[in-house]
């Protein structure tokens, strides 16, 4: 299964998202928004440059999540022992 959240923010010079600058703009599930807003903070990226300086930039992205089927969990196996001397009456 497939989900798509796309969002954009403002970039600093040193390549890092501004937080306060972050607009999620869709998301086809609000888990997907609560992604983005964890992540986006601790990326980085190359600055833009303008005539040889670092300039901020405005950076549109868009996130793809790849939903996997969880796991398959072996039954647990209990085995019991047998500890009566006496039949039950």
């Amino acid at each position: 299964s497939r989900a798509t959240s796309s969002s954009n923010t403002s970039l600093d010079t040193s390549g890092r998202a501004d937080s306060a600058s972050l607009q999620v703009l869709a998301a086809t599930h609000p888990a997907f928004v609560r992604a983005v807003r964890e992540a986006v903070p601790g990326m980085r990226f190359t600055p833009a440059i303008v005539q040889g300086r670092k300039v901020r930039q405005r950076l549109a992205q868009r996130v793809d999540f790849r939903l996997a089927a969880p796991a398959a969990v072996p039954p647990v196996v209990v085995l019991a022992e047998h500890t009566r001397t006496t039949p039950v009456p």
